[in-house]
């Protein structure tokens, strides 16, 4: 105090009302009880500051919101001039946000997961501090579940790929997903685990016979998603390999035996496309009807052979067509000798006893 009056400097970064009020720190015991307030407004805008927006998910749209504000971060209502939201990466949305009373924002979407960073660019010449960022994540949908996509059919020859996809809500690709799940057949066909990168992976299936699968899903690596999906593939017979002499059996001397060859898959499976003849061999006494040439119809083809002498012959082919096959297929079969009349006679003897005698 000098001749009975002082003065002390005040101030609030903060927008509020304030009162003052004296306290006797000196013990002068003077009268003390006097008070006033003083109202602290919001200062001048420096500057536009983006507001830390909440994460959200690809397809969904996210809210950002700017201020005009003051050195203490204050928002300064009475600010109008605009500015420019820029983002980067694949996100939409950007441009110029519209201030009304300090305080403008834009929706921004992506069909991107990623990191966008928000800057922002006084593109309105108002002077003010643009230095503010932000980063938003824009997490993947996430998935619901795991889908077979329908593979086309095979045959035994080769395995086939079947390619699973983890899917959202919505049906598309879940990209976020890497999470495995297990593949699985019935009957002969393989499986197993699917790796999952970006939502989809592939598993060869194979199977050695000829039948319909149904193909599954099992959530091995407990993700929780739906597994129910299932599809069907057939496998055929495959390509023509080899030939097959089939076992014909005993023979008789005498009497012509059928000998039936087969085109069969690598598998033995018969290849009932294939119609390409063989020829079939026959060592010691024996003959092959139509000089051993096998006419193959529809995969199959049956010729005779005979043998004059009791003996077991060994068959075997030639690939006197030059198919290409592998004819490395032998049967023995034995010729056993005939029933001669006289000892089916002799079997049939019969003995007649005398009538009895009267004494």
């Amino acid at each position: 105090m000098v001749n009975g009056v002082g003065s002390v400097l005040v101030y609030d970064e903060t927008p509020e009302t304030v009162t003052l009020s004296l306290q006797d720190t000196q013990g002068t015991l003077l009268d003390v009880s006097s008070t006033q307030q003083v109202v602290f407004g919001v200062g001048a805008a420096t500057q536009f500051v983006i507001l830390d927006p909440a994460d959200g998910t690809v397809g969904t749209p996210i809210t950002v919101t700017v201020q005009a504000q003051d050195q203490y971060n204050n928002v300064v209502n009475t600010e109008t001039r605009d500015v420019t939201l820029v983002t980067s990466g694949s996100a939409t949305g950007g441009g110029l946000v519209d201030i009304q009373n300090g305080v403008g924002t834009r929706q921004i979407n992506n069909t991107v997961a990623q990191v966008v960073t928000l800057t922002l660019s006084d593109t309105e010449g108002t002077g003010l501090n643009v230095s503010s960022t932000q980063n938003v994540v824009f997490n993947p949908i996430p998935a619901t579940q795991f889908v077979i996509v329908d593979p086309p059919d095979g045959t035994v020859d080769n395995p086939i790929t079947v390619t699973v996809q983890a899917l959202t809500g919505t049906g598309s690709v879940a990209t976020g997903e890497n999470r495995d799940v297990t593949l699985q057949g019935t009957g002969s066909a393989s499986g197993g685990l699917v790796n999952i990168v970006n939502g989809v992976g592939t598993v060869s299936v194979a199977d050695q016979e000829v039948e319909t699968v149904t193909l599954s899903l099992l959530d091995s690596q407990g993700t929780g998603l739906d597994v129910r999906s299932t599809v069907q593939v057939n496998f055929a017979v495959g390509a023509a390999a080899q030939f097959e002499i089939l076992n014909p059996g005993g023979g008789t001397v005498g009497t012509s035996l059928p000998v039936t060859v087969q085109a069969q898959d690598q598998y033995g499976h018969l290849v009932s496309t294939f119609g390409d003849d063989v020829t079939l061999l026959a060592n010691l006494s024996a003959t092959v009807a139509n000089g051993g040439l096998v006419n193959i119809t529809a995969g199959t083809g049956t010729v005779n052979v005979d043998d004059t002498v009791a003996e077991t012959v060994t068959l075997s082919l030639s690939d006197t067509q030059g198919t290409g096959l592998n004819v490395s297929s032998q049967q023995q079969v034995t010729f056993a000798a005939a029933l001669s009349l006289r000892s089916g006679l002799a079997a049939q003897t019969v003995t007649t006893e005398a009538p009895p005698q009267d004494h």
